[in-house]
């Protein structure tokens, strides 16, 4: 008996073995995957957020109306503030300013106005502020997975909500073109986008609908190393900022004209302002500049500013900061300096660059740079001016965006200092300048321009060799421009780009407006979804040319799905003395005055030296030089329907883009339960006759059906009766016998 126990206990302790594995092989996974939800760690597996998109109006405290006024903000019906007789604002000692902890929670932009704008509320901070303008970072590690919550509450428009610099590999249906890769989120709607957070770097998301980034719908999306050297750091947002209510005012303005009206019959009309190569911007008017959505507007006629707050930030003297600026611009170009500060260049886009020491540098919409400032206080006072300047020349008044940084340490009177750069405008010193979208600015001779061409990349790429040195690439000529006779909107080899009003991606088969006919000079421009086709594996160079008689300013181009090498940028011929474009840059040549179709001019090609070849920079996001080109190249190694378009929104929504389909048949079914779209037409109503027919029959036919139940049952209770009978006669029978 002793053995038998003995059996019976060990087969116990090996059931109890082989459930402690099973249960053990269930449970690892759950705590080897670690949730996090919004703030992540490098040992987080997935990092969660929960977003909502909220209206919202600027200048007010809850059902108060804020009026700004020497960097603080007041109570408009403040007793103390305002003069009951006059209206007017009485001295700043009477008054008392809203506190800073109240103030921070206000969404000012400009100062200038109370109207409306785009907020984002993060429903998983702890913060006493949950409404945020632009929208709350998301902070993660390479190769996290990220799931973030969208919830619609505006009440009358839809949205989608690009990751920009996120390259999608394997998720392209995340991508969030709207009727490109999904289907705009409805108002009251959630949508979870979900991917990998590849690359590293200063990325950045945004509506991808017209005009809503300029309201506010935006945000940093910072991925960081697992091990990196730590540095202390700021992000800053740029952004343009308009005064017009709504994005389909600011869009029809942008494609027709912009006029300023004081009565119905006092009107005057927008003019076009010019950059240093004479070329005209378009007419979205440059009101004030916003950095991380503050910013301050200046009377056109005085020169003077409204006194709004700005961003500070807070550095150490003696401490090294990394910057990461973004421009969220609706149009305009930046270029950006702090006075008496050295920048160092070291990254754009999300990929490193080698060290390029600056004094300024011009960052494009759409596009990210990371710089270094040494915080040396070379004027000994408590805070600089952060300036940004648009490109435009020949303004009354500076087209600027502002921010304060402000030294934390410094034993000194609060005495805010605007010395000038030492090599500004007006200075005496050789001030260099990056990307430079020309070869150098006009009016403005002591400002030397850096251009792409001299920048270096690093070699972490395994497939550069195989991009840079490929001597037959699948290539494509893609002239981004505005031609027409009559009309002059926006498009790509002479085709404007139309969305479909599917999923495209998805419901591919749906898409009925394909470009099936050649778009010729004397058709342009043609409306269809353009799109051209690479296969994966392919090479691709694409020369990205703003050349023709349609031919626009500089302009930023973005490719989705991908990071390229800018392998050559090709300027055109200048005037010396006033930096104005002569003539188009002839290494490519134009078959139509369009320049819908070209080719490289016999003999003329790009192609990498054989010899210490350069290693040229990636990006994601470039600036095509009016009456030039760029040299883009990548590999097709990531399956997917993307956009490549303007970065100037206007451009971008009057159809200045181009698909790239990479291969798409070879790309597994959408995510189970992804939603679909399309035209409400695919039903009719009956006629009022054919309804009554209906109705008839349908009475006819209940008629019928009780009918046939009524006989149903009368022949059950017949088939019962008689089985009944026939049992009795058994039992009777039975009983006689």
């Amino acid at each position: 008996m002793a053995r038998g126990r003995a059996q019976r206990h060990n087969m116990k302790s090996f059931v109890y073995l082989l459930l402690g594995l099973i249960v053990g092989t269930w449970i690892q996974p759950l705590y080897a995957n670690t949730v996090c939800s919004h703030e992540c760690t490098p040992d987080c597996t997935l990092c969660s957020f929960v977003f909502t998109i909220d209206p919202c109006l600027t200048m007010m405290h809850g059902d108060e109306r804020v009026v700004p006024r020497n960097g603080s903000l007041y109570y408009y019906d403040d007793a103390t503030y305002y003069n009951a007789t006059t209206g007017l604002p009485i001295n700043d000692t009477v008054a008392m300013p809203i506190n800073d902890t109240v103030a921070k929670r206000i969404i000012t932009t400009d100062g200038e106005q109370a109207r409306f704008v785009i907020s984002i509320h993060d429903l998983m901070s702890d913060s006493a502020s949950k409404e945020h303008f632009p929208g709350p970072p998301i902070v993660v590690y390479e190769g996290q997975e990220v799931e973030v919550f969208f919830t619609n509450r505006l009440h009358a428009d839809s949205v989608s909500v690009h990751f920009h610099g996120i390259h999608q590999k394997n998720s392209p249906w995340m991508d969030g073109v709207p009727y490109i890769t999904q289907c705009p989120i409805l108002p009251g709607v959630t949508f979870k986008y979900k991917f990998k957070a590849n690359p590293a770097g200063t990325h950045y998301y945004h509506s991808q609908i017209s005009g809503q980034t300029g309201l506010g719908l935006y945000g940093p999306l910072i991925v960081k190393r697992k091990q990196e050297v730590y540095v202390p750091e700021h992000v800053m947002l740029l952004q343009d900022w308009n005064h017009d209510l709504d994005p389909e005012t600011v869009y029809l303005k942008g494609v027709t004209s912009a006029y300023s009206c004081s009565t119905s019959a006092n009107c005057s009309k927008y003019e076009q302002t010019r950059s240093s190569d004479n070329t005209k911007f378009g007419n979205f008017e440059f009101h004030s500049g916003l950095i991380n959505g503050r910013g301050r507007f200046y009377d056109p006629i005085t020169g003077r500013h409204n006194g709004a707050p700005l961003t500070r930030f807070a550095v150490t003297e003696g401490m090294v900061y990394r910057f990461r600026v973004i421009n969220a611009a609706t149009m305009y170009a930046f270029r950006v300096y702090v006075p008496g500060h050295a920048l160092t260049v070291i990254a754009t886009d999300g990929q490193d660059l080698q060290r390029i020491e600056v004094d300024s540098f011009i960052i494009q919409a759409g596009e990210r740079f990371d710089v270094l400032l040494n915080a040396s206080n070379p004027f000994n006072v408590t805070e600089y001016t952060i300036i940004a300047e648009t490109l435009e020349v020949n303004v009354p008044v500076r087209h600027i965006a502002e921010a304060i940084l402000q030294y934390d340490n410094v034993e000194l009177n609060k005495s805010l200092s605007t010395p000038d750069h030492p090599c500004n405008p007006r200075g005496i010193l050789p001030c260099r300048v990056f990307n430079c979208p020309f070869k150098y600015f006009s009016r403005m001779p002591n400002l030397t321009c850096i251009t792409l061409n001299d920048a270096n990349g690093y070699a972490i790429d395994p497939n550069r060799d195989e991009i840079i040195k490929e001597r037959y690439p699948k290539r494509l000529f893609l002239n981004f421009a505005f031609p027409g006779i009559d009309t002059n909107p926006g498009s790509v080899n002479g085709i404007r780009f139309l969305p479909p009003t599917v999923s495209a991606l998805t419901q591919r088969s749906q898409v009925n407006i394909e470009c099936n006919e050649p778009c010729s000079p004397d058709r342009t421009p043609c409306f269809c979804m353009h799109t051209v086709y690479i296969n994966e594996g392919d090479i691709v160079e694409m020369i990205l040319l703003n050349k023709g008689s349609g031919k626009g300013a500089s302009h930023p181009v973005h490719l989705h799905g991908h990071s390229f090498y800018v392998a050559y940028q090709g300027f055109p011929e200048y005037q010396s003395y006033s930096g104005e474009v002569l003539n188009d840059n002839d290494d490519v040549e134009c078959e139509d005055i369009y320049c819908n179709k070209a080719k490289w001019r016999p003999g003329q090609y790009w192609q990498a030296s054989e010899i210490n070849p350069r290693i040229p920079p990636l990006k994601d996001t470039v600036v095509v030089p009016s009456g030039g080109y760029v040299v883009l190249r990548f590999k097709a190694d990531n399956l997917g329907l993307w956009y490549l378009q303007s970065m100037v929104d206007i451009h971008n929504t009057n159809g200045l883009a181009v698909l790239v389909d990479e291969s798409t048949s070879k790309l597994p079914y959408s995510p189970p339960g992804y939603p679909v779209c399309g035209d409400y037409t695919a039903f009719e109503f009956p006629l009022d006759d054919e309804r009554r027919e209906l109705s008839g029959g349908l009475i006819a036919l209940i008629v019928i059906s009780l009918l046939l139940m009524v006989a149903l049952i009368v022949l059950l209770l017949l088939y019962f009766h008689r089985r009944k009978v026939k049992v009795l006669r058994t039992k009777v029978f039975k009983w006689c016998k």
